[in-house]
């Protein structure tokens, strides 16, 4: 089963945790999250799972993180 949730991604200039702490835009992961079809990926891997049998599947950027 997959459950799909309206996630709204986020820049990296609008992600923040403190006032004073930013990521850094040359980051290696920062790059390749913004090269990532993340909502295009996300449909192909949610049509894997039955819609209401078992347990919820992870998320698709949870899933990849987990494989890098």
């Amino acid at each position: 089963m997959y459950i799909r949730t309206n996630q709204i991604l986020c820049s990296v200039s609008d992600f923040k945790i403190q006032e004073d702490f930013h990521l850094d835009e040359n980051n290696r992961w920062v790059i390749m999250s913004e090269i990532i079809p993340w909502l295009e990926y996300e449909e192909e891997y949610a049509s894997i799972f039955e819609e209401k049998i078992g347990a919820p599947a992870k998320s698709f950027r949870v899933a990849l993180g987990s494989l890098l």
